[in-house]
């Protein structure tokens, strides 16, 4: 025969496991961790309110400069004409269940087609969390990657050759308290100097935590267990 305790046990247990299921199925709520468009001369230009205990930038080569009116970027841009990797990396991120990064890339001057095998080919390898992803652009001078093309034109410092600046966002399932993404240019036929270089401007990094409910439910849950657990003993002691 179920006890008053036992009762109380058994509702316990239930709402710990009906806000665990429920949990899941909630919205997250995005949050900044970092954006900048460069426009002040500073790659951290905004920052938060999500927690990190540092951020850090290797220039590998890159460096700010005029946008030159490419599609999309502001008055300022950065821009790598070398093969360094450009790298920018947050420790100690607060708990998060996944990270959205995005941001325009250019592609400038006369980069080679990824099927050009007497000038090329030229990449572009962007690397988040260690996972690397190699880009190219094919016959109608369009990146070989999901992502949106903003506009084409002759805009930067080689005016001869045509340009693209192409829009991407990724989803990362990533919970690490750490995030490294950089950036680097390379391939058989890549040169860089003014011959060939890319650019990026609007980065957003955000964080997705668990939207405030779905933790007040398994607080809720989990208090319930407690005290029942608490009652019990008190009985036992009796």
């Amino acid at each position: 025969m179920k006890t008053l305790f036992d009762r109380t046990i058994a509702t316990a247990l239930l709402a710990v496991a009906v806000a665990a299921v429920a949990a899941p199925a909630a919205a997250a709520i995005d949050i900044p961790v970092w954006s900048t468009n460069f426009d002040n001369g500073q790659v951290f230009q905004s920052t938060g309110p999500f927690g990190y205990e540092s951020a850090t930038y290797t220039a590998g080569g890159a460096a700010i400069a005029n946008s030159q009116s490419l599609p999309g970027f502001g008055t300022r841009y950065l821009r790598n004409s070398s093969k360094g990797e450009t790298v920018f990396s947050f420790t100690g991120l607060d708990p998060h269940e996944s990270l959205t990064l995005s941001f325009d890339i250019a592609f400038l001057d006369s980069w080679d087609r990824a099927t050009d095998t007497t000038w090329g080919p030229d990449y572009l390898f962007v690397t988040t969390n260690g996972v690397t992803q190699q880009w190219g652009l094919n016959h109608a001078g369009q990146i070989n990657w999901p992502g949106t093309l903003i506009g084409r034109g002759s805009f930067a410092a080689n005016g001869s050759w045509q340009d693209s600046v192409h829009r991407f966002q990724f989803l990362i399932p990533n919970q690490s308290s750490d995030f490294t993404f950089s950036i680097r240019a390379g391939g058989k036929g890549y040169q860089g100097g003014n011959d060939e270089s890319w650019g990026i401007d609007n980065i957003s990094l955000v964080a997705q935590v668990p939207e405030p409910a779905s933790w007040a439910m398994l607080i809720a849950g989990f208090g319930l267990v407690g005290t029942a657990a608490r009652r019990r003993r008190t009985v036992v002691a009796a």
